[in-house]
């Protein structure tokens, strides 16, 4: 949902166990797996004093702070609900049927929280949605999202995944690695791989259909497929070996089911939204079959969104090149992404801060000429502030307070490579020599092979990768990693776990 997971989703949790309690049902009348997700996405329940008109009103505004889509909409702190939830008790036995008082008045939050919305990036993501649409209805599109390293390219085409699912439309990604560039169609592999396993998450009876369709698509060609993505097998079965041709053979027979594979996603019921980060660093086999979808045999209902780094592609780069042939033929739009503006990020510090725009305006301008207005550069800057006492929370004012002179006084560094090597400094010996072999696995490793790789213990790599997981520099990809890695009658490596570095810069950096 292009949100981190962080100790509001235990608030969410927290509202869906109370709404039970209070109406005797489930937030949503759904069974699967798939729409369950649908509807924790794109559906706001019925509120509990709808549900049951005994439940007072303030206690259904209460459950339904704590269920709000956008976690910087929810409460800020468990101090704050057992607060308003000692305050409702209180009245309640009092006799009040019906209390009313203002919600979160004592909700401040102690720990410093970068809020998750975007700021200033709005016209991008609408002009974004305006070519899904345009794409879901016809013909495919491409979509380039340009800018500096942390600039937010990411973010903001990832903020079109929940109204594009919401509509039932598939967002899939894959993600080009600096290190392993040979690897042909890495990212699109990755990204469909990522689309089956969610398929698989869907009842026989809609897996029965999907089967008919990918046996019809792929027209006795599945073999190719599932040698990329096994995981297929378990959709449309084994599938027989294909007799030997001439490479040249076999590399047309092979673009052809790459293009019905993905073809078969790509319906007006549901369109199918391909994005490819780090698209600077693509392969050759990746830019051709670009080529195959979007105009030699081009899918409809089909948009591909690239994100690049516009000062790593100069003339003559081969991405560049190729979209220079695919504008011929097909519309491609371009979106630039500038730094944050003044008043952004004004509004991002009010936020963080919890004070008005006018209080945090000179602090603003220091962190504008201390990171060049660079979203993820200003967020390990305020992270760094914090860490050095500059910024921090007044228990006795209950307000955050920072030094503008001390700030001020900062030595600004060059680049996010370089405070992300001031970053890596702090972590002990054995977590940096850790992070350095995983930095070599890639982006993204699994830690059963990091086990393999590196000579740690298995205790201190454990460790190792906690002091990491706790510096924000790496984070775990999947659910219940942090209650599996915390198992105690482990002694090794756990079969399927799998990390990610926070961005590219840390991993270059290590």
């Amino acid at each position: 949902m292009n949100r981190a997971v962080d100790y509001r989703s235990d608030f969410y949790a927290l509202g869906a166990t109370l709404y039970e309690l209070l109406t005797g049902a489930p937030l949503f009348d759904v069974t699967e797996p798939m729409d369950w997700l649908h509807c924790h996405i794109a559906r706001e329940p019925r509120p509990p004093h709808r549900v049951r008109r005994e439940v007072p009103t303030l206690v259904s505004e209460l459950v339904m702070t704590l269920l709000r889509k956008n976690a910087d909409d929810r409460y800020r702190s468990a101090a704050g609900i057992a607060a308003d939830l000692a305050r409702l008790l209180e009245r309640l036995d009092a006799g009040e049927d019906q209390p009313r008082f203002p919600l979160r008045t004592q909700d401040l939050p102690r720990r410093f929280q970068i809020p998750q919305r975007l700021y200033g990036r709005e016209p991008h993501v609408e002009r974004l949605m305006a070519v899904y649409d345009r794409a879901s209805r016809g013909p495919a599109e491409l979509a380039l999202v340009a800018g500096y390293s942390g600039i937010g390219k990411t973010s903001v085409i990832k903020e079109l995944y929940r109204p594009i699912t919401a509509r039932r439309g598939f967002f899939v990604s894959g993600k080009f690695d600096q290190l392993h560039r040979h690897v042909p169609l890495s990212a699109p592999v990755a990204a469909l791989k990522a689309l089956v396993r969610q398929l698989l998450t869907e009842p026989e009876t809609t897996l029965a259909g999907w089967r008919d369709k990918l046996d019809d698509a792929l027209e006795g060609q599945g073999a190719l497929i599932v040698e990329l993505i096994p995981e297929l097998a378990l959709i449309i079965g084994d599938q027989p070996p294909l007799p030997p041709m001439p490479q040249a053979n076999a590399e047309r027979r092979f673009r052809r089911a790459m293009r019905r594979f993905v073809a078969a996603f790509c319906r007006a019921e549901h369109p199918l939204v391909l994005f490819l980060d780090d698209l600077q660093w693509a392969d050759a086999a990746t830019l051709e079959l670009l080529e195959l979808i979007l105009v030699e045999a081009p899918v409809e209902h089909l948009l591909v969104i690239g994100a690049y780094r516009d000062n790593e592609t100069g003339p003559g780069h081969p991405l560049l090149l190729a979209v220079e042939r695919l504008r011929q033929s097909v519309p491609v739009t371009d979106i630039d992404l500038p730094p944050l503006a003044a008043e952004d990020l004004r509004a991002l510090l009010a936020d963080a801060l919890h004070a008005d725009a006018e209080a945090v305006a000179r602090l603003a301008d220091t962190v504008a000429a201390k990171t060049g207005g660079n979203p993820y550069f200003t967020e390990e800057f305020l992270k760094d502030l914090v860490r050095q006492g500059l910024v921090g929370f007044d228990g006795s004012s209950q307000r955050w307070r920072w030094d503008d002179a001390e700030i001020a006084a900062q030595r600004v560094t060059d680049n996010v490579v370089d405070l992300m090597s001031a970053k890596l400094r702090r972590l002990s010996d054995g977590a940096r020599h850790t992070l350095e072999i995983a930095a070599c696995i890639g982006h993204r490793f699994e830690l059963e092979l990091l086990a393999r790789v590196d000579d740690t213990p298995w205790p201190a790599l454990l460790d190792a990768l906690r002091e990491a997981m706790a510096e924000q520099l790496i984070a775990p990809l999947g659910g219940q990693i942090q209650k599996r890695l915390a198992r105690p009658d482990r002694q090794g490596p756990h079969p399927g776990l799998e990390f990610a570095f926070a961005h590219d810069r840390i991993q270059q950096s290590a």
